[in-house]
């Protein structure tokens, strides 16, 4: 797994993938009781925002198996591509920055995103 081959200590989860994570959290005891303290215990990090939209499909969740690469920010991206992809992504043509998902999903999740990022609220 990701989490434990970069021996993380803490993982940025949705509620959605909780679950997975404890998987994780299973496999990583069950390997350090046998073979001795050696992958620190992955706990997660739940934010204020509950699913982090697709970068170019603001009406799906982000998805690493989305298979346009723009759409999702991988732990993995440069600085530099990560700058692309936000740059890229899905908004509208309005230049006021409100947050309505239901009219104006893009932005909305351009503001949750930084929400989620600075610890700031989406209000």
């Amino acid at each position: 797994s990701t989490y434990t081959s970069g021996r993380l200590t803490h993982v940025p989860v949705g509620e959605d993938q909780v679950q997975h994570l404890e998987l994780t959290r299973d496999t990583v005891r069950i390997f350090n009781k046998k073979y001795g303290e050696f992958f620190p215990l992955p706990k997660p990090l739940l934010g204020t925002s509950k699913k982090i939209k697709s970068l170019r499909d603001p009406t799906v969740k982000m998805s690493k198996s989305d298979p346009q690469k723009l759409a999702t920010v991988n732990i993995t991206d440069s600085p530099e591509e990560i700058v692309l992809k936000f740059r890229k992504a899905v908004t509208d043509c309005t230049s006021v920055v409100t947050y309505d998902p239901d009219n104006r999903p893009g932005v909305s999740n351009m503001v949750t995103i930084h929400a989620a990022v600075t610890g700031l609220e989406v209000d």
